[in-house]
C-alpha cells in the first residue's frame, strides 16, 4: 500500500522579520544584538506583507503557510477586500494556509476562564479570528487552551476549568466547521499549568466531539518536552508519546524542538541541539505516517543575530533535512 504524503508547512515566526525593516532600523537591531528589538520593530510589518511571505514560500519550496495571529497582529483589522486578495494570492501560488489564533496577551486565552463574562468575551474574540481564517481560505485553525495560575491546581478548579473550556470549544468548533475550517486544540507548555499532558487534551477534544463539535488535537512535541522543566520524566525515545494519540482526532501537528538546559524554544531542527536528533525525527516521521497526520507545520525560530544573517541557508538546509526524513 502506498503511503500518503504528509504536507510539510511552516510558520515563519521571526525568521524573516528583519526584511520588513529599512536598512537603518536593521542596523539598530544588529547593533542592539537583541531579538526582542527585532520583534518590536518588525513583527507587525512582516505579518502585514503577505505578498512577501508568498514570495518566500515559492522561492524556498514551501507548500503550506500558517499565519500567526498573536499580538501584535494586523489580521483582525483587515478589511474584506484585503482578505479576498490574500485568499487569491495563496490560491494563485498553490499554497495552502492555516491560521494560529493568539496565545500570549490576547483575551482568547480566557476560553477556560472561571469567570463567565471573561469566557464569553474570549469566545467572541476567537470567533473573529476564525472568521478571518475562513475568509482567507484556511483549512485549519489552531487555538491554545488558555492558562491558569499554579494555585488553581486543586481538582475543584481544574474540573471547572475543563467544563468551561469544553463549553467554549464546542461553540467555536461548530462556528469553525460551519465555515469549512478544521479547529485544532494545541497542547500547552508546562509554563501554562493546564492542558500540558496529552491525556488532558484528548479528554477535552473527545468531550467537545461528544457535545457535537468537530475539533482535532494538534500535538506540539516541543511544547510537551517542556515537561522536563518540572522534572517530569520524558520517555525514551521522547517521540514514543505519539503512540498515546488516537488516530481519529488528528489532522495537523506542529513540529518544533526545545533545549531543556538553556530553556530555548523552537531551535533549528537541522542543528540537532534539542531532544529531537535525526533518529528521533526519523521515528517521529514513521509514527505520524502511521497515525495518518495530513499536515505538519514547522515552527523554527531564530535566537541570535548570526542565525538571522544566515536565515536563507539555515531555512534551506532545514527544509532539505526534513524533506529527506519525511520522504
Amino acid at each position: 500500500m502506498n503511503k500518503q504524503k504528509i504536507k510539510i508547512g511552516r510558520n515563519f515566526t521571526n525568521t524573516f522579520t528583519i526584511e520588513a525593516l529599512d536598512s537603518e532600523t536593521q542596523q539598530k537591531v544588529f547593533t542592539s544584538n537583541n531579538l526582542y528589538t527585532l520583534n518590536a520593530y518588525g513583527m507587525m510589518k512582516f505579518k502585514s506583507n503577505i505578498e512577501r511571505m508568498v514570495e518566500l514560500a515559492v522561492e524556498l519550496g514551501i507548500e503550506h503557510l500558517e499565519l500567526d495571529c498573536d499580538v501584535p497582529s494586523p489580521y483582525l483589522e483587515t478589511g474584506q477586500k484585503r482578505r479576498k486578495q490574500i485568499r487569491r494570492l495563496f490560491e494563485q501560488n498553490g499554497i495552502t494556509v492555516s491560521t494560529h489564533l493568539p496565545y500570549t496577551m490576547s483575551s482568547c486565552l480566557n476560553i477556560c476562564s472561571l469567570q463567565k463574562f471573561e469566557r464569553e468575551i474570549a469566545v467572541v474574540v476567537s470567533k473573529a479570528h476564525l472568521q478571518f481564517a475562513a475568509d482567507i481560505g484556511s483549512e485549519c485553525a489552531v487555538i491554545h487552551p488558555g492558562k491558569a495560575p499554579f494555585y488553581f491546581a486543586a481538582p475543584e478548579f481544574t474540573e471547572k476549568i475543563h467544563e468551561n473550556i469544553v463549553k467554549s470549544l464546542t461553540c467555536l468548533a461548530k462556528y469553525s466547521s460551519e465555515r469549512g475550517v478544521k479547529l485544532h486544540l494545541e497542547n500547552n507548555t508546562v509554563f501554562n499549568n493546564i492542558y500540558v499532558e496529552v491525556e488532558d487534551c484528548i479528554r477535552a477534544v473527545k468531550d467537545v466531539r461528544d457535545a457535537g463539535g468537530e475539533i482535532y488535537f494538534n500535538f506540539d512535541i516541543g511544547h510537551w518536552i517542556t515537561r522536563a522543566k518540572q522534572n517530569k520524566i520524558l520517555p525514551d525515545p521522547v517521540e514514543s508519546i505519539l503512540s498515546q494519540i488516537p488516530s481519529d482526532i488528528i489532522y495537523e501537528f506542529h513540529l518544533n524542538d526545545y533545549i531543556i538546559e538553556s530553556d530555548t524554544f523552537h531551535p533549528p531542527l537541522v542543528e540537532q541541539r534539542g531532544e529531537l536528533k535525526i533518529k528521533n525525527l526519523e521515528n517521529y516521521a514513521q509514527l505520524v505516517q502511521n497515525l495518518g497526520v495530513k499536515l505538519i507545520v514547522v515552527e523554527t525560530a531564530f535566537h541570535n543575530m548570526d542565525q538571522i544573517k544566515n536565515r536563507y541557508q539555515i531555512t534551506r538546509d532545514e527544509l532539505k533535512y526534513l524533506n529527506k526524513i519525511f520522504s
